[in-house]
């Protein structure tokens, strides 16, 4: 009897906190109800900074240049490595040589049209003469194709003038 009595407080003495299963039960109910604050939510700003060592390149890069040759640079609006946008202004270009381009292509029209307009009279004159034989079909014949061609010149020099316009 001696040994059961000392299995039972040895029993005891080691597991002190072994319940009934009555009690666990009720335990686990109350550990699944958990005690919890409820607050207000607020809008704060977080900043985050990241220092690091590297190298940057560009994802993309683009080729820029004129379309028309020869052309010289007055100024560049951005610096190398700069941010640019679609449509932004890189640089402007020196227009005294379209000005002049453009003056010139005008002149030559001008010359073109002054000699259109001599042709045309020359014809009229003539061609009244070739019904009297005054003169001969010949000359009635190279008015008319001094006609032609001046009125081709009129045409190129158009599109000279046209052409200067769009460089400029």
């Amino acid at each position: 009897m001696g040994i059961i009595v000392g299995v039972l407080i040895g029993r005891f003495m080691l597991s002190p906190n072994q319940e009934t299963p009555s009690k666990q039960a009720a335990q686990n109910q109350n550990a699944a109800v958990m005690a919890v604050e409820a607050v207000h939510p607020t809008s704060i700003t977080i900043k985050n900074r990241l220092s690091a060592n590297g190298i940057v390149a560009a994802v993309e890069t683009a080729e820029v240049s004129s379309q028309i040759s020869g052309v010289a640079i007055e100024r560049v609006l951005v610096e190398v490595g700069e941010f640019v946008k679609a449509g932004q202004v890189l640089a402007t270009l020196d227009t005294r040589t379209f000005e002049q381009q453009l003056s010139s292509a005008e002149a030559e029209l001008a010359t073109a049209v002054a000699a259109q307009e001599k042709a045309a009279a020359d014809l009229a004159r003539t061609e009244p003469l070739l019904a009297i034989d005054a003169v001969s079909r010949q000359e009635v014949d190279a008015y008319r194709t001094a006609l032609r061609q001046a009125l081709a010149n009129v045409t190129a020099a158009q599109a000279h003038v046209e052409s200067a316009r769009t460089n400029q």
